[in-house]
């Protein structure tokens, strides 16, 4: 092993733990929505491996610096197979291949750095999530005992088993133990918010609504999460008008990420959009289209979607039919071994009447269309 390589837990402390929130926020999540099978772990290219095991390392916790995760994934999976038995390492690669969606690679590996390393957290808490999906509430409580204590992990630890109890039907005992958790005062919204979404679960309207109302009016800007949850228990407990309100006040693209997410919640096989960006900032529209690109990638579900902006399609749709007066003008698919442009001046003009020309942003993945001169 090259000498420069040495991922310890000392100097990979802050690069392991930057990212260990929105991780929790994935099992959290998973525990109340089906997160998909994942693909096979991205693989390198031989080509584009580096030549030292040092290298492949220092490309992958660049990758990660960058919030890169499919590369920072791929660098480190390749480095962790050289070095197996690190558990620093894998304690990373776990982190990324759940951040990645990439669960089933995931459990796998937390059920290894177990056995290295018993009171790992992230192997620990998504182990214990995997086990609440699948309906296992009393392996998840035990998977809990086991985490390494830290204010995050002690709250995570709390709310899953909170969850766990409920699973097993213990609505008062669930509800109970989020009350007794204690810690940081920022603890308190994350508390409220489960309460009221395990209270809403079991039926409970009158306790789901003063939980999710005392959320919501505690937050300057509540985040899309709470007040989706807040205009749903609203709306199932007959206020209809105040959900409305609570929705009406997210700007257009928070608008369409609820929206999107009620869509996704029922795992369409099929799923159409129209203007689904329509009216977005550039920052919204990217972030829906990544979006339904994994949504596809991930789930292979097929996405039909109506649109006016030639970019995007350029950049995320691999087919596209050209409609003009009510009828089709033109249909075509992306090659997926060429670099060429799906949409060229050419069919611009044919379609739109109107001069273009293709302006390559140097990588090849993506074209500008400048009109007229």
């Amino acid at each position: 092993m090259s000498p420069q390589y040495k991922p310890t837990a000392t100097n990979t402390v802050a690069f392991s733990l930057n990212r260990y929130a929105a991780v929790v926020a994935v099992l959290a999540l998973s525990i109340m929505s089906y997160l998909p099978a994942a693909e096979a772990a991205v693989e390198l290219d031989p080509a584009d491996r580096p030549s030292s095991l040092s290298g492949s390392y220092l490309a992958g916790r660049s990758a990660d610096i960058s919030n890169d995760i499919d590369a920072a994934l791929a660098y480190l999976t390749y480095t962790l197979e050289a070095d197996r038995g690190n558990p620093v390492l894998g304690d990373r690669v776990l982190s990324l291949q759940i951040a990645a969606g990439e669960i089933e690679p995931a459990l796998d590996l937390a059920e290894r750095l177990t056995i290295t390393d018993p009171d790992n957290p992230t192997a620990r808490i998504a182990l214990a999530a995997s086990a609440i999906k699948n309906g296992r509430y009393a392996l998840a409580k035990q998977e809990l005992e086991n985490v390494r204590k830290s204010p995050l992990t002690t709250l995570t630890s709390g709310l899953l088993r909170a969850w766990a109890d409920q699973g097993l039907g213990r609505t008062d005992e669930a509800l109970t133990s989020i009350t007794a958790l204690t810690g940081p005062t920022w603890y308190e919204v994350f508390k409220d918010f489960h309460r009221a979404l395990i209270a809403d679960a079991a039926g409970r309207n009158n306790e789901a609504d003063a939980a999710i109302t005392g959320t919501y009016e505690n937050e300057n800007v509540p985040p899309v999460g709470i007040v989706d949850a807040y205009a749903r228990i609203k709306a199932r407990n007959g206020d209809r008008e105040e959900a409305l309100r609570a929705l009406n006040e997210l700007s257009g693209g928070e608008q369409q990420l609820v929206g999107l997410a009620s869509a996704l919640a029922q795992r369409p096989e099929i799923l159409l959009l129209d203007e689904p960006t329509a009216f977005l900032d550039l920052a919204h529209q990217l972030q829906i289209y990544q979006i339904l690109r994994e949504l596809h990638r991930k789930r292979n579900s097929t996405l039909i979607l109506v649109t006016h902006d030639l970019n995007l399609a350029e950049s995320f749709c691999s087919r596209v039919v050209f409609l003009k007066e009510g009828r089709i003008e033109a249909e075509i698919t992306k090659d997926s071994d060429s670099s060429d442009p799906l949409i060229t001046p050419e069919l611009v003009q044919e379609v739109f009447g109107v001069e273009s020309q293709i302006i390559s942003d140097g990588t090849n993945s993506r074209v500008i269309l400048s009109y007229g001169d």
